[in-house]
């Protein structure tokens, strides 16, 4: 699906979850100097490759979880749920 055709819903996610979205999340450039981050298979094996099992667990469920950031991740411009 291309980025035009998903829908998006903004809302707060845990900090731990915007942390491996901005480190290990499929980046996407939305803008000059924005990002989309979201999680996709290889994102997935690379996170698997860095945390325990407990830890991606807890992300399962935040699979559909997007965060939009800064050119240099410093600033989260928004996050929330592809729907």
């Amino acid at each position: 699906m291309r980025l035009d055709e998903k829908k998006f819903q903004t809302g707060e996610i845990p900090q731990k979850i915007q942390h491996i979205l901005l480190n290990f999340g499929e980046k996407q450039k939305i803008g000059i100097s924005e990002y989309l981050r979201t999680f996709n298979q290889c994102s997935l094996r690379s996170i698997t490759e860095h945390m325990d099992e407990t830890s991606l667990s807890e992300i399962k469920r935040y699979l559909s979880c997007y965060l939009i950031h800064s050119k240099n991740k410093k600033v989260i411009i928004t996050s929330g749920h592809i729907i």
